[in-house]
């Protein structure tokens, strides 16, 4: 990321451009460890002012960082929340397992990933990890688990490009509910699905959605 950083963060503020003034965003950085640069603010200037100066070195604490910023999600004062994850490669720092993509399943936050490439389109980094995966492959898992989409740009042009796409796609959503036919309360996972069926045309629309839900467990409170 060194010889790129600053034009990423450029791209990254693309995002939030068109945030509306009751939004709120905070910035998160890593490499040994996981450092909040910027705490929930709703001002774009402060924002930018916060990522200044900053500069890439030193190794890739990702699944820490994701782990980090869930948990500083809760702390915000809206239900609706997405995480942005910028990384240039494969996690070789982090404490904590990839297993964290367990908890993404539990938490009501859309994780949009965004793994860059080596600048000019070089050489991927994505290697093989544990049991034959690889970041990639885990970058998407996040994304599918949580109803988002993973982006891999080959250069800063196509970065932007992902940029822009995840801030129109995350103002064009829709909340749909429904009562499952299985009532019971024993906290299995459940899988659900969503089809955009048109009346009387044939649509190439497709919805992309969480991939299911765990049902609560015990009694219902009163």
């Amino acid at each position: 990321m060194h010889d790129m950083i600053e034009d990423v963060y450029e791209a990254a503020l693309h995002a939030i451009e068109d945030a509306t003034e009751e939004d709120e965003s905070f910035i998160v950085t890593f490499n040994d460890q996981v450092d909040l640069i910027s705490d929930f603010v709703s001002d774009k200037h402060r924002l930018e002012n916060a990522i200044r100066g900053l500069r890439a070195g030193g190794q890739t604490a990702l699944w820490d960082a994701v782990a980090f910023a869930l948990n500083h999600t809760a702390k915000g004062r809206h239900r609706r929340r997405l995480l942005m994850v910028i990384t240039d490669g494969e996690d070789n720092r982090s404490e904590l397992p990839f297993r964290i993509s367990d908890r993404a399943e539990r938490e009501e936050v859309l994780i949009y990933p965004v793994g860059m490439m080596e600048p000019m389109g070089g050489v991927q980094r994505w290697r093989s990890g544990p049991g034959g995966t690889s970041t990639k492959w885990e970058l998407e898992k996040f994304a599918d688990v949580t109803g988002a989409r993973a982006h891999f740009p080959k250069d800063l042009r196509e970065c932007r490009d992902a940029m822009r796409e995840i801030a129109r796609e995350v103002r064009h959503q829709y909340s749909i509910g429904y009562y499952p036919t299985n009532t019971e309360r024993d906290g299995k996972w459940r899988k659900i699905g969503v089809a955009v069926v048109p009346a009387g045309r044939v649509s190439k629309a497709v919805a992309r959605t969480r991939a299911g839900y765990y049902a609560p467990r015990g009694s219902p409170q009163s």
